[in-house]
């Protein structure tokens, strides 16, 4: 009795099993970098309403989840204050997208690669006399 053929998804999950780590640390860059993308767009709120629509002498500017609090009395400071915070985040982000793009590139790449050996060893075993039948590129 032989064994059933697995199916193309089954297949594919056992050329994915080796590659978990690298799959795990891929999501985790993905999911940075859906918090850093947020966290750019957030800076930039408090820009257009603290510096370009209120007139009030002080501005605040809160991080939301840990309620921290800064009250800024000079507009310049506030201004470099967020300037940086936007720089620190896009780069983070920038990190986090070079991160997830190497890592899923690495994993298919490897996949590629076990694929092709699996298609040249299974050429290997064949009978000389199948392969001498066929036309080249066939």
């Amino acid at each position: 009795m032989t064994s059933p053929t697995p199916t193309p998804g089954r297949r594919m999950l056992d050329y994915l099993f080796p590659h978990r780590p690298t799959l795990c640390a891929a999501i985790v860059c993905m999911i940075c970098y859906a918090v850093f993308n947020a966290a750019s767009l957030y800076l930039i709120k408090p820009v257009m309403d603290g510096v370009f629509l209120s007139s009030a002498a002080q501005v605040a500017f809160t991080i939301p989840y840990i309620e921290k609090k800064f009250v800024f009395t000079d507009r310049l400071a506030f201004l470099s204050f967020i300037s940086i915070a936007i720089v620190v985040a896009y780069f983070f982000r920038a990190a986090s997208a070079f991160g997830q793009e190497f890592l899923m590139t690495k994993v298919g790449m490897r996949i590629l690669q076990q694929l092709r050996n699996d298609l040249f060893s299974k050429y290997t075993r064949m009978q000389i006399e199948f392969l001498e039948g066929q036309k080249a590129g066939k």
